[in-house]
């Protein structure tokens, strides 16, 4: 809240800031604005670069800036230190990406607000990696970098500094560095971390620096360096993730993320042996399995992400029964880490331990014995062998009497004799111990629980590498390995079978029968347990429909089996947040609701019989909608959708209105799945964009 605070406040001096520009007589302010951009090309030999795709974080920002703004991009294609000059000239209005420095400053603008972070590192061919343990195994070698840059700069200001020895070839552009690293001509090049065309052929070897990446105004442009400086503080005020959803979108497995420090590995080389502590009954996050070592998520990541940064140490991990044991084992440092953690950094700031960043955040559950709300009446029953479980009631709950038992088992018997009236699981917990449970009602709650990793302050390059373990694992990894323990844990015992099918137990008189039904209800519940967890991790609770998990894995096997015909639609809610200003956030859920609805009834229309398709909400008012049928159909399909939009009514927002794209197999033959994503996002915000200039509308205050 400070920071959105801080960006109105900043919004507003900007504002006061900059004279309002002149109005032209009779101009049309529903027109964009031209806005010449400089952009540069991987390939500079492209016959047409207009027509090449373009991607990435920077031009996905631009994209959003031009959005807030009403600009129209026109893209000027020439080398970097080229544009950089016509950007000085006033040739062009714009660029992204470029790093301030006072020199710079001179000859032209900056915007307010930094893009992002550049890491400089020196790479070299991966399988050349191991002649490269050091900086010093550098010396004497040809690096590769851009001619006229900040990653020139500053590789030229360290290697002086260091006295590295190397020698450095400056080049136009990156397409010829990577010639010449290719051909051999060079030995390594420096480069940025974030650069698209990096690859995987190449492997980083030292860092030599870094600089905030800004965007660049012409000082001839005043007006353009004043709605730049708005857009950003608004989107960071509107949209405050965006940042982080664009950095997970392109940076997850981030060269930078997988490097340690030389010091760091020094470290772990002379610590040995690392001492984990964990409770044992935290299933599926991490629990004492059947033969007595630890298993669970939280160990895979560890696992993985030793294995990621090359650690060769050795990992004990120590099981406790009693948490409270567990913390001051890490005080006296007889562990070096204790896992898994309830969010709360306060708590660990006091005792002088640090909290890693969440490893997995959960929408939890009511379990109780009636749909009736949570009161301050309620009596909630928490398990003691779960402290998270104990952490998020006295959170979110602080007012209410809370009932102690041993295990989850317990609470469980608990609410089915009325002893407590509520307890709150995540989903996982509730693939365990609530299979076939039909007495107890589950109801969503907003609140969410994390859970995280706690080390001791002595063991600060442990903590500076498990930080960074979940980014490298990335979020579906984790996601797979909570299903698969989660699976793991749930083994329904004789009693559990016999407890709730006890009248058909008492009808089966031969033992033989009697075993049969059994094995297959047996069956039954362990594919239901399966069906239910895959669920959870697919399904988004709001809508009813699939989320951006089974989105992605549905594209990555599409483009592994290209079908015939594929038609995309990329579906955008106009005017949700001035439903949400205005009438409510559970307005802005009616509408999110409502366009879900609209597409179930679309597929369930006669005349859309047939039509493999599926359905997902990929954000939080974003949907795509992904149709394998031929031209005639997918528009009968859009035509009924367009229809069941249109005569929408809710009971808090009177009417629905989308902005809509698609592309599809029949207009662009020869495009692979991600172009059809790529044009039908595309046409969706041209559409979204005529939606606001029909309407006379604002968009930066919608």
């Amino acid at each position: 809240m400070k920071h959105r605070l801080l960006s109105l406040v900043l919004v507003l001096c900007l504002l006061a800031g900059f004279p309002a520009a002149p109005a032209e007589a009779g101009a049309d302010t529903s027109v964009p604005k031209i806005v010449r951009t400089g952009y540069t090309l991987p390939d500079p030999s492209v016959a047409n670069p207009d027509e090449v795709p373009r991607t990435g974080y920077i031009y996905e920002y631009q994209q959003m800036i031009a959005s807030f703004n009403n600009w129209q991009y026109e893209y000027v294609y020439h080398t970097w230190s080229q544009m950089l000059k016509e950007l000085e000239n006033g040739d062009i209005d714009l660029m992204a990406n470029v790093s301030y420095t006072p020199e710079r400053a001179k000859k032209y603008n900056f915007s307010a607000f930094p893009l992002r972070i550049e890491t400089y590192y020196i790479f070299v061919p991966v399988d050349k990696a191991d002649e490269y343990p050091n900086a010093e195994a550098l010396r004497g070698k040809k690096v590769g970098v851009a001619r006229s840059t900040t990653t020139d700069d500053q590789l030229r200001e360290w290697n002086e500094k260091n006295q590295a020895g190397i020698q450095i070839v400056e080049f136009k552009d990156f397409q010829s560095r990577r010639d010449a690293l290719d051909r051999g001509d060079i030995d390594a090049i420096a480069e940025f971390t974030s650069r698209v065309e990096i690859g995987t052929y190449v492997v980083p070897v030292v860092r030599y620096g870094s600089s905030n990446s800004y965007i660049a105004v012409s000082k001839k442009r005043p007006d353009i360096l004043k709605e730049v400086n708005e857009a950003l503080a608004m989107i960071n005020v509107y949209n405050p993730a965006f940042q982080v959803n664009l950095s997970q979108k392109y940076f997850l497995h981030s060269a930078d993320a997988a490097i340690l420090t030389a010091e760091d590995r020094l470290w772990f080389k002379k610590h040995g042996t690392i001492r984990i502590g964990y409770l044992r009954h935290m299933a599926p996050f991490i629990e004492e399995g059947p033969d007595g070592e630890a298993r669970g998520m939280f160990r895979d990541l560890i696992n993985h992400g030793f294995k990621a940064f090359e650690l060769d140490n050795t990992v004990e991990y120590v099981p406790y029964d009693d948490p409270d044991e567990l913390k001051q084992d890490l005080i006296a440092h007889k562990i070096n880490a204790s896992l898994p953690v309830y969010d709360t950094p306060w708590e660990d700031e006091k005792l002088h331990l640090l909290q890693t960043p969440n490893v997995v955040s959960m929408q939890m559950y009511c379990v109780s014995r009636t749909d009736e709300p949570t009161t301050k009446d309620t009596i909630i029953a928490v398990a003691d062998d779960l402290p998270p479980q104990l952490k998020f009631v006295k959170e979110y709950f602080p007012d209410n009497e809370i009932r102690h038992y041993k295990t989850e088992d317990e609470v469980i018997e608990a609410l089915h004799k009325g002893e407590a009236d509520a307890a709150f699981m995540n989903p996982y917990l509730i693939s365990i111990y609530l299979q076939g449970e039909t007495k107890l009602h589950q109801t969503l709650l907003d609140n969410t629980e994390n859970l995280t990793i706690a080390v001791s302050p002595v063991d600060h390059p442990l903590f500076m590498a498990i930080s960074r373990m979940n980014t490298l694992w990335g979020e579906s990894s984790i996601r797979e390995s909570l299903l698969r323990h989660t699976d793991e844990s749930f083994v329904p015992s004789f009693w559990y079978f016999v407890q709730r099918h006890y009248k058909e137990v008492l009808l089966l008189t031969a033992f033989g029968v009697m075993l049969l039904t059994f094995i297959i209800a047996f069956a039954v519940f362990r594919t239901r347990q399966q069906r239910q967890a895959d669920r959870i991790a697919r399904h988004d609770f709001l809508t009813g429909l699939e989320n951006r998990r089974a989105y992605d894995e549905q594209i990555l096997a599409l483009e592994k089996n290209p079908p015939q015909h594929c038609a995309i639609s990329m579906i955008d809610i106009n005017g949700l947040k001035a439903a949400n200003d205005t009438i409510g956030h559970k307005a802005g859920d009616e509408l999110i609701r409502g366009v879900a609805a609209c597409l179930k009834k679309t597929f369930a229309d006669p005349r859309c019989a047939g039509a493999p398709y599926f359905g997902y909400r990929i954000g939080g008012d974003e949907f795509t909608v992904i149709c394998l049928v031929d031209d005639a159909l997918f528009c009968q399909i859009v035509e009924t959708f367009r229809g069941h939009i249109a005569a929408w009514k809710g009971e808090f927002c009177d009417a629905l209105s989308i902005s809509f794209g698609w592309a599809n197999h029949e207009e662009f033959p020869e495009a692979s799945i991600d172009e059809l994503l790529h044009k039908a996002d595309k046409r969706m915000y041209a559409d979204k964009a005529a939606y606001y200039r029909q309407a006379g509308i604002d968009r930066r205050k919608h």
